[in-house]
């Protein structure tokens, strides 16, 4: 009984994968550890997906595609004289994008007597280790932790999150701008339309209804009125966008509706409201958070390469009528350094990048970049104390 017991509970806690183990870091370092100090450093990131994501879900935050522009930014501290006498130990463990395994992976770290965690960047996979963090000696850097409800303080013992790091965005600054716009046309109410489960790409599973609620909260402290379309439950009530518009905005008679969907399901509504003409007289307004993949150069949401073209111009005037909420990417003088050498790294350590139009400056990459020039910062005036 006791055997079987314990074959049962491994095949419930399977040994942990490393993707990357005990990579010495920059490369110049390797033979000379033995006069340098040592920093452990766990990258947590997703490189298999759960169950509840699509298996053809490419996620932003996936090890492959971030974790050139971390191993990137801590090049660039060196360069900048801030990793002397030091050299890095870098193990990659799986987080898989749940709130299963990637606790799994922090005691793993934890117990290897890491320094530095960064990751997880998905908001269900970190909030299992963010609130950890008080009890152990290890720092803990994300580019994730984009829902409201991580934007509390965190300089507190008996905060939630306390001493987690962020770097990257958050949906609560995309609601504070769609309240600024609302204030300033002096608008009162809105609906918010959205599938709770899209947008997967960006921080995993219910990234849609994290948006919202972030939206939600901050229309509540502008006592802004808001009624909502699931398009969860009117995907089984309605045949398509254009009976669900004409059905919904007829009952709810409200004129400004905030999206979040994915870019088919986005530009199917806009085609079914240019359908229903209730773009023509410019009383509805349509906000699209296209918060992580709006910023692109080439960003056109109306485009299909299966429509013809006739659809695909309609769809563009259609357009027209969107405001889009996205983010900004600052790409400084250093962005094309940092863009060739994360490059090069991914080539040599991340066999599995594939050519992908997403990649161009994914902002979670950019941002652990900058996150790694950070703790070294941090790490370069600790030790010079």
């Amino acid at each position: 009984m006791i055997v079987v017991a314990l074959l049962l509970l491994l095949s419930v806690y399977p040994t942990e994968q490393r993707v990357i183990s005990n990579l010495i870091w920059p490369r110049d370092r390797v033979g000379r550890e033995q006069f340098l100090t040592q920093v452990k450093v766990s990258l947590i990131l997703p490189v298999e997906l759960p169950k509840l994501i699509p298996n053809d879900t490419k996620l932003l935050t996936s090890l492959n595609r971030v974790g050139p522009g971390i191993l990137s930014g801590f090049l660039e501290a060196d360069r900048r004289g801030l990793l002397d006498n030091v050299y890095l130990n870098i193990t990659a463990r799986d987080s898989r994008c749940d709130n299963i395994r990637s606790p799994l992976r922090w005691t793993n770290a934890v117990l290897d007597k890491v320094n530095v965690v960064f990751g997880p960047s998905c908001e269900f996979s970190l909030a299992p280790v963010a609130r950890q963090v008080q009890f152990h000696n290890v720092s803990l850097l994300t580019a994730g932790g984009m829902a409201w409800g991580y934007s509390d303080q965190k300089n507190r013992r008996d905060d939630e999150f306390y001493m987690l790091t962020r770097t990257g965005y958050n949906f609560l600054d995309t609601a504070k701008m769609i309240s600024s716009v609302m204030e300033e046309m002096n608008w009162s109410r809105l609906i918010i339309i959205y599938r709770k489960t899209d947008r997967a790409s960006w921080s995993g599973y219910l990234t849609c209804s994290h948006v919202m609620s972030a939206v939600v909260e901050e229309m509540k402290k502008k006592q802004v009125t808001v009624q909502e379309i699931k398009l969860d439950m009117t995907d089984k009530m309605y045949n398509n966008s254009a009976d669900m518009l004409t059905d919904r905005l007829a009952e709810l008679n409200y004129s400004i509706s905030v999206v979040c969907a994915s870019k088919e399901s986005v530009r199917d509504i806009m085609l079914a409201a240019d359908q229903l003409g209730i773009l023509d007289s410019g009383q509805y307004v349509f906000i699209n958070t296209d918060i992580l993949t709006g910023y692109r150069k080439d960003y056109r949401p109306w485009h299909s390469d299966q429509s013809t073209n006739e659809e695909n111009a309609r769809a563009k005037r259609a357009f027209s009528s969107v405001l889009t909420a996205t983010v900004m990417l600052n790409r400084t003088l250093g962005w094309s350094r940092y863009r060739e050498e994360s490059a090069d790294i991914a080539k040599e350590l991340f066999d599995d990048v594939e050519d992908d139009d997403d990649d161009e400056d994914n902002p979670f990459a950019a941002n652990l970049h900058d996150a790694a020039i950070l703790y070294s910062q941090a790490l370069h005036e600790t030790m010079a104390e």
